[in-house]
């Protein structure tokens, strides 16, 4: 019941710093009393600026059943749904300002914090030197046994995750929407590729969540939080990479990058 509560947090548009509040320091006879609109409790946990949305019972009720239903969804696409207090969830997305209070993963949960974890990253639409660049050193650290973090874009984060499957080597893609949809469509074939060589894919976003511009700026954020080191390949200075590129120094990333895409 507590997962299904947390994916009605979600589509109440319930703020990830509130939804982390309620995993890690309610317990779910608590937030069972909070969905029933339970002034007490509300007020107790200072969440009284969502009062007027636990008092609308017809739509919590009505909200509840949708979350149940994705829910069943997460069941029948293996779509794992793990919390912040859970033992799988990677140590380093703890350290972000914003966390992920829910993550989605259809895929193998990777050890992600007992591996080498390198970030690449970089243009949709690279030249035959960048090409080149991310093909032989992606190739060297996957053989390494390291394992690639992206974000299934176009260009080199597909590049990337291709050259992990093509040798058989777990990849992880972080998505910025729900996993019942890929985006873009043509790496829907990747998609299932980096499942079966053992990656996963990655969301924040519970089914049915649409891509929307911000929602790729989030995505970059936890690219940047899993890796160890981020190589930026090719990027534009204003760029959604350079979102990433920011994230990584923020936390204190290494950051290795080949020649600006402004510099040739």
């Amino acid at each position: 019941m507590l997962k299904v509560l947390m994916i009605a947090c979600q589509l109440l548009r319930i703020s990830n710093e509130d939804i982390s509040y309620m995993i890690l320091h309610l317990k779910e006879p608590d937030i069972v009393e909070i969905f029933s609109g339970n002034y007490d409790i509300i007020f107790q946990h200072n969440l009284t600026k969502y009062e007027a949305v636990f008092k609308d019972q017809d739509n919590i009720k009505a909200v509840v059943r949708k979350a149940r239903k994705l829910h069943n969804l997460n069941i029948k696409y293996n779509i794992k749904m793990i919390l912040l207090n859970d033992e799988y969830y990677p140590d380093a997305l703890r350290e972000l300002k914003k966390s992920a209070p829910i993550l989605y993963i259809q895929g193998h949960v990777i050890d992600f914090d007992g591996r080498r974890l390198i970030g690449c990253v970089g243009t949709r639409h690279p030249s035959e030197f960048g090409k080149n660049a991310t093909s032989y050193f992606v190739e060297k650290w996957v053989n390494e046994g390291c394992v690639i973090v992206s974000g299934l874009a176009k260009g080199i984060d597909t590049l990337s995750h291709s050259i992990s499957v093509n040798n058989s080597i777990q990849t992880i893609a972080v998505l910025a929407h729900g996993l019942d949809a890929i985006y873009p469509k043509e790496n829907g074939g990747l998609a299932t590729k980096i499942v079966d060589t053992g990656g996963c894919l990655i969301s924040e976003y519970p089914i049915g969540t649409k891509p929307e511009k911000h929602h790729f700026v989030n995505r970059n954020r936890i690219v940047a939080a899993l890796s160890d080191i981020l190589v930026v390949f090719e990027a534009k200075k204003n760029s959604g990479t350079m979102h990433t590129v920011k994230f990584a120094e923020e936390l204190g990333k290494p950051i290795l990058s080949t020649r600006s895409q402004d510099d040739t």
